[in-house]
């Protein structure tokens, strides 16, 4: 309800019309200060864009957060992987290698090449643990990769680990010799005494070194004097 004084307007009374004009005014008035007053309450368009372009900023600095920690894992998740694949795949190795067992017999005497080795050893990766298998390590390129194969008993060979643009070669070593491309002992049936994977790339370069620990002379017998 609006309400004004009903004073004289210069010093005459206000006719009946005048009086509900003025009264009408003031509610007019009233009503529209309540209505911008309420307006007043909401945001400014100013303000509206303030907290969109803020909205915006956070939501970009939170997509480049999940996707670096999306990156980082996938990279450990990708090395973790590759670690563990080399350690399986050179533990092999190491294990086939190093337990090759010396022998002057032609069937079973050690050959070392630069590209592949093979002689009789104590480990094998395929058959029962602790039987004697005629196991071959061997590196063949297929286009811009070199993979080490391993082949046990004659048969298929089985991919252990592939290079990427290197060039992977055997190489041997004995007590009083240096490092060579091929093993060509004083005398036959003898072991090296270190055996080495020799990794150069840009990618990849390594030593992968390997040390026989069963004996590495042959055991000679009364039929080697006759």
């Amino acid at each position: 309800m609006c309400w004004f004084p009903t004073a004289a307007i210069g010093g005459s009374e206000p006719t009946r019309p005048e009086l509900l004009a003025i009264k009408k005014t003031k509610c007019l008035y009233r009503h529209n200060h309540r209505m911008y007053r309420q307006l007043q309450k909401g945001f400014t368009l100013l303000e509206v864009l303030v907290v969109i372009i803020l909205t915006g900023l956070i939501s970009t600095l939170l997509l480049q957060a999940i996707g670096f920690s999306l990156a980082t894992y996938e990279r450990s998740h990708n090395f973790q992987q590759r670690y563990q694949k080399e350690v399986l795949a050179f533990g092999w190795m190491r294990d086939s290698v190093e337990n090759m067992m010396a022998s002057d017999e032609p069937a079973f005497v050690f050959e070392g090449h630069s590209n592949e080795l093979k002689g009789f050893s104590l480990a094998p990766m395929l058959s029962v643990s602790g039987s004697i298998v005629n196991a071959r390590w061997s590196l063949q390129t297929r286009g811009d990769r070199q993979n080490l194969l391993y082949e046990e008993n004659g048969g298929r060979p089985m991919l252990v680990y592939s290079f990427a643009n290197t060039g992977a070669r055997f190489k041997y070593r004995g007590i009083n010799t240096a490092w060579r491309d091929q093993w060509l002992p004083e005398q036959p049936g003898i072991l090296p005494w270190r055996i080495k994977l020799e990794v150069d790339g840009a990618a990849d370069e390594r030593d992968i070194l390997m040390a026989t620990k069963v004996r590495r002379m042959p055991r000679w017998d009364y039929r080697t004097f006759l």
